[in-house]
């Protein structure tokens, strides 16, 4: 053994002396490596100069594996004559200097003599006496280089490095996010504001008649490209914006003869279809979901009404008020019964004991031309079990005043029609008989309805804008013929005089923009359908203010 030898002179037990790699892989709990390490060609020689990424590149993928078996490598001692390191894996080479082969040549043995003194050469001896030289003993020459195996690193060094590695990559890939949010930031707002810069409208024609002649060559050509919009939908153009407005109601054929029918209303909004209660003629029962009552579709913005029949009891029986038998003492229960609501504060109780309608309507108006008093019923879907007189509707809302002003109702009812507003008893417009004496003054505003009668007036109020007001209105009938004209009147603003007849055409009454039915005189009844002014006096209607069971 060399001097310079790092290996111990006493193999331990697991001297890598003769060592069979893939059992000693197995028995220090590595055996699922051994298939690999054989068919790699690794020997006892080769294992001690494995390093961590040869085990990487044999398969060991766990750190804690690699250390492991690195550790259990360490305390392997290398064979005492461990061969030349192959071609893989690459050996690290330390230069040591190379020792010239040192010849000792021996003094040659003295001749035996007798006592002490110098003694005679050898060679001087004869040569049959002369001893046998030994051989010259050469010293063996070192190589010029020995391989040293790589010297694994301790495992906590490589987990610190490994934990310090792991922390910069962490705080790079954040740096690099924040920059990329910054530069997209940047880039969005400049090409907003490119986009806002250099956005332009089209330049002008230079005169009127040629700007209608660009107009009709751009509609020609829109024309002969466009199909035909399905029958369902109505598509307005204006530049380049589209707006799709919902399905029109059909409108109910026109009849020459009756011109209180729905067809050719005025004014904006919604229009009337071919429903129940349209007073159209002839309008059957389940039709479209609009009346001149009101919507059949829940509104909550709108004023809400409920139809009672009062000649007989919920579960169908008569009362006095259905008394055929007489009925001029019918009418004068029924009147009875109206005033008894009305000044007793509008208690809907007052009505419980007399028939209602399962289905209410929402109503933005009131302005039912001149028809047959059954309509009501057919509206409200009812006309099989309610006959055509005696009937009344309760509508109940709120709204918001449009501006600050003083204002007074304005109408007529056949027969019956009252508006209270805030609790009190602001307009009586009925007929035959007033039901408050205080809430008429004007009886004399203009022909309406039947022959001889006129549209009055009832008390002014003021209100202020946005204020909110609670409204109830009462109409009724007490059978053949039936209408019902709810207007409104602004002090201070003057009027256009109508047209049909002497009087001013004062604006309908309003909680949301909705179609007026057309005025006219009504041939059958001899009466008028008042002309109105072209644009309504809208008070809004406040959402939800219908559902509650009082004021």
């Amino acid at each position: 053994m060399h001097d310079n030898d790092p290996r111990p002179s006493n193999p331990s037990p697991d001297s890598a002396q003769n060592l069979d790699v893939e059992a000693w892989l197995r028995s220090k709990g590595f055996g699922k490596y051994a298939g690999i390490f054989a068919k790699q060609g690794i020997t006892a020689a080769y294992l001690l100069q494995l390093t961590d990424n040869d085990l990487k590149d044999l398969g060991v993928a766990k750190l804690v594996e690699r250390a492991n078996l690195l550790s259990e490598i360490s305390r392997l001692t290398a064979p005492k004559n461990t061969p030349p390191k192959a071609a893989w894996p690459p050996p690290l080479l330390v230069p040591a200097v190379a020792a010239a082969p040192a010849v000792a040549a021996k003094a040659a043995p003295r001749a035996p003599g007798p006592g002490p003194g110098p003694q005679r050469p050898a060679a001087n001896l004869p040569a049959a006496n002369r001893p046998a030289a030994r051989p010259a003993a050469v010293a063996p020459a070192r190589p010029a280089a020995t391989a040293v195996p790589h010297s694994p690193q301790p495992v906590e060094t490589r987990r610190r490095k490994w934990r310090f590695g792991g922390k910069f990559l962490a705080i790079s890939v954040a740096v690099h996010l924040l920059f990329a949010l910054g530069a997209a930031y940047y880039v969005v707002q400049t090409i907003s504001a490119k986009r806002k810069l250099t956005f332009h409208g089209g330049p002008p024609s230079p005169n009127p008649s040629q700007r209608s002649l660009e107009h009709k060559v751009q509609m020609a050509k829109k024309k002969s490209t466009m199909s035909a919009p399905p029958p369902s939908r109505r598509v307005v153009t204006t530049g380049i914006a589209k707006v799709v407005l919902p399905e029109m109601p059909v409108m109910p054929a026109m009849d020459p003869n009756a011109s209180m029918k729905m067809a050719g209303t005025r004014g904006t909004g919604v229009g009337f279809g071919p429903s129940t209660g349209t007073l159209a003629g002839g309008a059957t029962r389940g039709g479209g979901g609009v009346t001149v009552f009101g919507f059949r579709d829940k509104r909550e913005d709108l004023l809400k009404g409920t139809f009672y029949d009062l000649k007989q009891t919920p579960d169908g029986q008569p009362t006095p008020i259905g008394n055929d038998a007489d009925n001029k003492a019918a009418i004068a229960h029924y009147l009875n019964a109206v005033k008894n609501f009305v000044h007793h504060g509008w208690n809907q109780a007052d009505f419980d004991h007399y028939y209602r309608a399962k289905n209410p309507l929402y109503a933005s108006q009131i302005y039912v031309p001149i028809g047959e008093s059954i309509e009501a019923a057919k509206a409200f879907n009812v006309e099989d079990e309610v006959k055509a007189d005696r009937w009344l509707v309760h509508y109940r809302g709120s709204a918001k005043a449009p501006r600050t002003g003083t204002f007074r109702f304005v109408g007529r009812g056949d027969n019956i029609l009252l508006v209270r507003l805030n609790k009190q008893n602001i307009f009586d417009g009925s007929s035959r008989e007033i039901i408050d004496e205080h809430a008429v003054i004007d009886q004399k505003l203009g022909a309406c309805s039947a022959k001889g009668w006129e549209l009055a007036g009832g008390k002014w109020f003021t209100v202020h804008e946005g204020e909110r007001l609670d409204i109830e209105i009462l109409i009724g009938d007490n059978g053949g013929a039936y209408s019902s004209f709810l207007l409104i009147e602004e002090k201070g603003v003057t009027y256009e005089q109508r047209k049909d007849s002497p009087g001013l055409a004062y604006p309908v009454f309003q909680l949301g923009a909705m179609a007026v039915p057309p005025p006219g005189f009504n041939q059958k009844w001899g009466g008028f359908n008042p002309e109105t002014a072209k644009e309504p006096v809208i008070f809004q209607g406040v959402k939800g203010s219908n559902v509650f069971s009082s004021f």
